[in-house]
């Protein structure tokens, strides 16, 4: 049950291609993190939950990247439908230290 998940992190999976889906599942989640993950090239389809209030991408698949650096696409498109997700311009050390 992921229902109270409220943060989950991704990280070094090399194989990752998709998210699955969160709309429905995922409802408490507050915090994604995900990095070195570099076929991540989409998030999922019907997009991520509302309750979203964090998400940090780095290391993904350029394609994925290219899109939230210029603020533009269909992957950008489903980020900026959240009505108050913060997604920073910096690295993970500039806001928290050394991600663990």
């Amino acid at each position: 049950d992921l229902s109270f998940l409220s943060k989950l992190v991704v990280r070094n999976c090399m194989k990752l291609m998709a998210l699955p889906q969160m709309v429905v599942s995922f409802f408490s989640l507050r915090v994604m993190i995900i990095y070195s993950c570099p076929e991540l090239v989409s998030l999922p389809e019907e997009g991520l939950p509302v309750t979203l209030n964090f998400l940090y991408l780095n290391g993904c698949h350029p394609l994925l990247e290219e899109q939230f650096d210029l603020k533009y696409g269909i992957e950008w498109e489903k980020y900026a439908s959240l009505p108050s997700c913060f997604y920073p311009d910096k690295s993970m050390e500039d806001i928290q230290g050394n991600p663990s």
